[in-house]
Parts: structure tokens; sequence; C-alpha cells
């Protein structure tokens, strides 16, 4: 029987945990990730898949942006034709 500190070397390959495919694919390359990762299989892919939602949240951002310009721009239209209309009512009318 072999105790705890009896001078035994543990060889290495003891300590390293099993490899084994998930059946999951890497979202930026395609190949099968194992138990432990999850999303990308690398820190290449990991960098890929964080511009590639950087990108994703920068369009969003910027639709948003063009939506608000329209309304604002559709705003300032009818504030410009209301002050159109208010000026034609002072302008003193002509008496010919």
């Amino acid at each position: 029987m072999h105790t705890i500190g009896s001078g035994d070397e543990v060889p290495t390959e003891s300590a390293r945990a099993l490899v084994v495919a998930s059946g999951r694919e890497c979202s930026a390359c395609g190949k099968t990730l194992t138990d432990r990762q999850r999303g990308a299989c690398s820190g290449k892919c990991r960098a890929k898949l964080s511009r590639q939602r950087h990108a994703e949240a920068l369009q969003t951002e910027v639709r948003g942006l063009g939506r608000a310009l329209e309304l604002l721009r559709a705003r300032h239209d009818a504030l410009a034709e209301r002050v159109d209309r208010m000026t034609e009512r002072s302008r003193p009318r002509s008496k010919f």
C-alpha cells in the first residue's frame, strides 16, 4: 500500500484531464470544442468574436443615431414651418 509522502513520484500524465469533445463548434472557425471551452477554441478566435460583437454593437448604435437624426429633421421642418406661419401673420398687410 502506498501512502502519501512515501517518496514515489507521481507521473505528470496522471494530473492531466482527459480531452473530451463537447459536440459544439467554435463560433469563429468551426473547430470542435472540448468540454471546458465555451464559444471559441483559442484566444485568436475569442478576439475575432469580440471584434464581431463590437462591430455589431456599433452598427446598432449608428442605426439608432440615424433614426434620431430623421426625427430631429422632421421636428426642425415642423418648427420652421410654424415660424414661417407666425411671421406671415405679424407682417403688416399692404393697403394696395
